[in-house]
């Protein structure tokens, strides 16, 4: 028969280790709730916030949506079929995030791969609306994206207006949107800042 003999030191460990493990081990936690009073935040009214009453000339066929919260105006354009595109303006304000990102970001929406700086440059040019200077992108998709039959186009018109960006946006089915183009220059020179 084989008799294990513990040695005095690991029998004491042993027992101070179960007398606090089972002591102090299944303590349930306490929860503290906090009750913080609630920021006020200033309501701005639309006629009260920083961007200017924009006013426009819509061209006749385009349809106005009803007013959302991140636009301005947004317009449905209805081609034939499933050929559709959409106009919207959004006002951001400083810089928006930047040329660059925002570049990027629309190339995104239309499956198109991120480019440098340097290499965004093919994909804007300046033109001037009205004495504005204005940056106006043109992107088309590679890619069928619309219902997996059409291209997707964007051209958009960036006007800085004091400490404020406005984008014009014109996105849609690829060959709408081209021969919508010209319609969505007038239109933004039909815009007033007043």
């Amino acid at each position: 028969m084989i008799k294990i003999i513990f040695p005095k030191n690991l029998v004491f460990l042993m027992t101070f280790m179960f007398i606090f493990l089972s002591t102090n081990g299944c303590k349930k936690e306490s929860i503290i709730v906090y009750t913080i009073p609630k920021e006020t935040v200033k309501s701005v009214p639309a006629s009260e916030s920083e961007h200017k009453p924009l006013h426009w000339e819509k061209p006749n066929h385009w349809v106005q949506n009803p007013q959302s919260r991140m636009r301005l105006a947004s317009f449905s354009i209805n081609g034939k079929h499933i050929k559709n595109a959409e106009a919207s303006i959004t006002v951001l304000p400083g810089t928006a995030g930047g040329l660059t990102a925002n570049i990027n970001r629309w190339r995104g929406q239309l499956e198109l791969p991120a480019l440098n700086e340097l290499e965004l440059k093919k994909n804007y040019s300046t033109i001037v609306i009205k004495e504005k200077e204005t940056t106006l992108v043109e992107l088309v998709s590679e890619n069928l994206l619309i219902q997996n039959q059409f291209k997707k186009r964007m051209t958009v018109a960036i006007i800085r207006e004091k400490n404020q960006i406005y984008f014009f946006k014109l996105i849609g089915e690829n060959d709408l949107v081209l021969k919508e183009r010209s319609i969505f220059l007038s239109f933004l020179e039909s815009v007033s800042f007043e």
